[in-house]
């Protein structure tokens, strides 16, 4: 089911393995307005042909920054020409960072591609830093200013990745920022909502691992929706038990609240989410499945169904 391939360190400064490591978290330019990111990147000794969707590679990473880090993130991308930023894995969180107080995480990064020359970033915000600078146009980046020239100085203690392979056909729950596991956006499901559709959702499968504590959302998940609006209160799968290595199949119904923004296929998304003692939950043969179950407005015609009846009654008395 898995099965752990290698242990790498990451190459700081030049050299593999060297710990104790000066890193600095340049203010990053190119992050949305109003800039308050800070971003180091680092090659790491991956060899490319290793990495196949599904895989997952585990950081552990651990330290002291000269200050607050806010939403600490990593992931490995490529970044060679032309795209220049190319994500091998989503980002996973370390959490939020304190100055001068020591840190550690395990962080699990599903791969969703193999490419050459991996890349390790580390991502943070920190408001107060990236306003030291001096805003000199409308729409420049910072918050209250520019933050050119200020970096976040991290001392590194251990930076270590393990590479473990699954299967590239299970569908993988990943952990999310509320501590649960979840899908990645799952599409084509469904061509239109109106408010007031109530949907009937059944998901089916066969997890490596016990999970409980099921539900499901639909999402507007395109820019036009800031990547994430939510046409639908998270919905239980009420009482629903994961047991690991048996098939499950569950169901529940969701709610319209919100129309989506456009047409586009990513303004009808679904994710699952789910809790388990694992930052990563495999599924095998996963299915979501969507029935219109009562569209928007079919209560109230069927009242007037009912009235008309009545009505037709008195009427031949």
């Amino acid at each position: 089911m898995k099965k752990k391939l290698l242990l790498l360190s990451c190459l700081l400064a030049s050299a593999i393995g060297v710990f104790a490591q000066n890193v600095k978290m340049e203010w990053n330019r190119y992050a949305p307005y109003p800039s308050t990111y800070y971003q180091a990147k680092f090659p790491i000794n991956i060899e490319s042909e290793k990495l196949q969707a599904n895989d997952v590679v585990s950081v552990r990473i651990a330290g002291v920054a000269d200050n607050y880090i806010d939403e600490f993130q990593i992931a490995i991308i490529n970044d060679d020409a032309p795209t220049y930023w190319n994500e091998i894995t989503g980002f996973g969180l370390v959490g939020d960072i304190k100055a001068g107080e020591q840190f550690e995480k395990v962080v699990e990064l599903v791969v969703k591609k193999g490419l050459a020359h991996p890349k390790l970033v580390l991502s943070g915000r920190n408001s107060t830093l990236s306003a030291t600078g001096t805003t000199v146009a409308a729409n420049a980046a910072g918050q209250g200013g520019k933050g050119e020239g200020t970096a976040i100085s991290l001392t590194l203690s251990q930076c270590e990745i393990s590479l473990r392979t699954y299967h590239a056909s299970a569908t993988m729950f990943v952990e999310n920022w509320d501590g649960k596991n979840q899908t990645s956006a799952i599409q084509g499901k469904i061509s239109k909502v109106s408010i007031g559709d109530v949907l009937q959702i059944t998901i089916s499968g066969r997890s490596n691992i016990n999970a409980e504590n099921l539900q499901v959302v639909l999402v507007d998940g395109t820019p036009q929706a800031n990547y994430w609006k939510e046409l639908s209160v998270w919905a239980d799968f009420a009482n629903a038990v994961i047991v690991a290595n048996t098939d499950f199949s569950l169901t529940t119904t969701l709610d319209v609240m919100a129309l989506p923004t456009n047409d586009d296929p990513a303004a009808l998304q679904f994710y699952v989410i789910a809790a388990t003692d694992s930052s990563i939950m495999q599924v095998e043969n996963f299915n979501l499945s969507v029935v219109l179950l009562k569209p928007a407005g079919a209560e109230k015609i069927e009242y007037k169904k009912i009235e008309n009846n009545t009505n037709n009654n008195k009427k031949k008395k």
